[in-house]
């Protein structure tokens, strides 16, 4: 009740209108502790316009997050920042790989619905560009012909490796007409079974019981891009992805 009557304040509700009938610049004052994401969540609720909070340090994400997925009632994504040095840490490929699904989900059809968080450190690291990000990733449909090896040797070629059974992102497997890959920074890896040379069906399933979850028309594979493949290839700004 207390998070209503707040959200129909009428100085929040000008501040909302501004925002979606004029743009530009607005700024609001006197926010502190949860009330600034409380208002960010008005904000994206009631303009359907999407919402990238920044935050200064990378605690305080993390706990913008929390309040956001609360307030909103449903969940946010993290665009994540590297803490160590180039290529370095054990979660600096999957850093990566997150980074990159995120560019892709937001040039997607769906685009992106979640409202986004963000370290400023994040923001300050470099991105593919858009023709650098198409040209790394592999768009299968179902119905459509796609030779399998060659399917597989993109897959070999960007980095992916091949195991027996998939078990984290970024491995695949081929078993005779079925190839299993788990994309970079997704939760579920995708079967992709073939008659002959077409592709019959596409189904995301979970690692654990081999059981499928659903089936998709499609499916992307971005090939995850590492911290030192940036620093020297065609990068942009983060925010030129935002609509």
């Amino acid at each position: 009740m207390l998070i209503g009557r707040i959200g129909e304040d009428s100085r929040l509700a000008a501040l909302i209108r501004r925002l979606v009938n004029q743009g530009g610049v607005v700024s609001a004052s006197g926010l502190w502790g949860s009330s600034a994401p409380l208002a960010a969540a008005q904000i994206a609720k009631r303009s359907g316009r999407t919402l990238l909070y920044v935050t200064a340090h990378l605690e305080h994400a993390d706990e913008a997050r929390e309040d956001l997925e609360y307030f909103l009632g449903g969940p946010c994504e993290m665009f994540a920042a590297w803490e160590a040095a180039p290529g370095e840490g054990p979660a600096s490929g999957e850093i990566g790989a997150e980074r990159v699904r995120l560019c892709a989900a937001i040039r997607s059809e769906a685009g992106l619905a979640a409202p986004l968080i963000a370290p400023i450190q994040a923001l300050m690291q470099p991105v593919p560009t858009p023709d650098a990000l198409e040209a790394n990733t592999l768009r299968l449909g179902r119905g459509e012909q796609a030779d399998s090896e060659t399917v597989v040797r993109w897959l070999a070629d960007h980095g992916f490796e091949r195991l027996d059974l998939v078990e984290s992102p970024g491995d695949f497997a081929r078993r005779g007409d079925i190839i299993d890959i788990f994309p970079p920074g997704e939760t579920h890896p995708v079967r992709i079974e073939y008659f002959d040379e077409a592709i019959e069906s596409i189904r995301r399933f979970d690692v654990s019981t081999q059981r499928s979850i659903d089936r998709r028309e499609s499916v992307a594979v971005c090939a995850g891009s590492s911290r030192n493949e940036l620093v020297s290839g065609e990068v942009t700004c983060f925010t030129d992805y935002l609509p």
